[in-house]
């Protein structure tokens, strides 16, 4: 993650204005955006990079072990003052694929309506992206970070460019969201562990605060996706973003969050991410319908657990599996409990039988059939395979060192 220093002109000195892709982002804006970007006033720039899911991703949300590592591509963002209530948001990325490409929404409608009304209004056709920007201010104001509803507080405009491939799988959205969050919170003086931001603090900041660390502001941001865009992703990927080093993997326990030491490469091993274009999108309907399938897993498993403890006389006191499915093992899974999961079920059949699950980013869909079975299947296991991962990379790495 970047440092957000407010700039006068860019200084070819800075290191963060030679990466890229920040020159490009500078250079397009100041050709581009000439009658709303003024040069010589002061503008903030910020960057956060994508990230290379290694092992263990799509099993983050079930409380996987999970191995990541931040990639070269990033997403890079310019903000500067208005003298209105007014955001303007614009993307190079958007134009150049001759799509809706910017968006004006005032800080009263931030302020004033309900995070679920704006994921509404973000919602509607050629806005969503916006939400991942113009979100990133509500949900610092829901969270008491900032007051939007203070007169002195003015507007802004933003660019963003972004190199993360859309679709891809490597996290161009929290990338988006990451970098947009803290040029906003160092621009507004919210404290940030790390930051070397020199903003006073805004009039409508809430005093008294904590230095924001990366585990909250990566929470934050997820709260951007989960909330204002509706995206059903885990944290992982912004945690990523934010607390991600090059050359080593980011080690996290998603039980929800527990950042393990780095797993340094042994010398000679190199992650080669390859784009199959094929598109991946936490916001579609494939990965909500896939995910809250592991959940109805979790649900059926924990009530025949329930059943043989109330038949052996023990009944159980709560969750043997504390929620996750991760930390259920994977022998215990393939000769006890996984003939009980269906391979489908309607949810209407689910809702009767089970109730909800106690995901809170997706609900059963009556009218929906899950595959169940093979949702648990690749959760159970794929939480096995990176632990074994994680231990082979430890044991080569000492192997290496001799």
């Amino acid at each position: 993650m970047r440092q957000a220093p407010a700039v006068q002109r860019p200084s070819l000195g800075s290191e963060l204005l030679r990466l890229d892709p920040v020159p490009r982002l500078l250079e397009r804006t100041q050709a581009e955006l000439a009658a709303s970007f003024d040069f010589s006033k002061p503008m903030r720039v910020s960057r956060a990079p994508g990230r290379l899911d290694v092992m263990g991703g799509i099993a983050d949300y079930t409380g996987s072990l999970v191995c990541e590592l931040p990639i070269d591509r990033a997403a890079a963002v310019v903000t500067q003052r208005r003298d209105d209530r007014q955001i303007q948001v614009f993307s190079f990325n958007l134009l150049d694929e001759h799509q809706p490409f910017t968006l004006r929404i005032s800080l009263d409608a931030l302020a004033n309506n309900s995070i679920e009304a704006l994921r509404v209004e973000f919602d509607q056709p050629g806005r969503k992206w916006a939400g991942y920007l113009a979100g990133c201010l509500a949900i610092l104001h829901e969270q008491a970070l900032v007051n939007l509803r203070h007169h002195d507080i003015r507007g802004w405009n933003l660019a963003l460019y972004s190199t993360v491939p859309l679709g891809a799988g490597v996290s161009s959205s929290a990338a988006i969201a990451v970098a947009t969050m803290i040029n906003f919170m160092d621009d507004l003086g919210i404290p940030r562990e790390g930051s070397t931001q020199v903003s006073d603090p805004s009039p409508g900041l809430t005093m008294g605060q904590e230095h924001v660390d990366p585990m909250r502001l990566s929470s934050l941001c997820q709260m951007v996706e989960n909330r204002v865009v509706g995206a059903p992703c885990g944290i992982m990927a912004q945690v990523a973003s934010c607390a991600g080093h090059a050359g080593a993997l980011l080690r996290m326990q998603c039980q929800p969050h527990e950042l393990q030491a780095a797993l340094m490469l042994p010398p000679g091993v190199r992650v080669l991410g390859i784009n199959s274009n094929v598109k991946h999108s936490v916001g579609g309907g494939q990965y909500g319908k896939t995910r809250c399938a592991a959940f109805m897993g979790h649900a059926i498993l924990l009530r025949k657990m329930q059943e043989i403890g109330v038949a052996a006389n023990r009944p159980l006191a709560g969750d043997p599996m504390r929620g996750y499915l991760a930390n259920l093992p994977l022998d215990d899974y393939k000769m006890m409990f996984r003939e009980y999961l269906p391979e489908f079920i309607h949810g209407k059949d689910f809702i009767e039988r089970y109730g909800e699950t106690i995901d809170r980013a997706t609900r059963v869909d009556p009218n929906v059939n899950y595959h169940v079975q093979h949702a648990a299947d690749h959760h159970v296991f794929e939480s096995s395979r990176v632990k074994k991962f994680a231990t082979f990379i430890e044991e080569a790495g000492r192997l290496a060192m001799g």
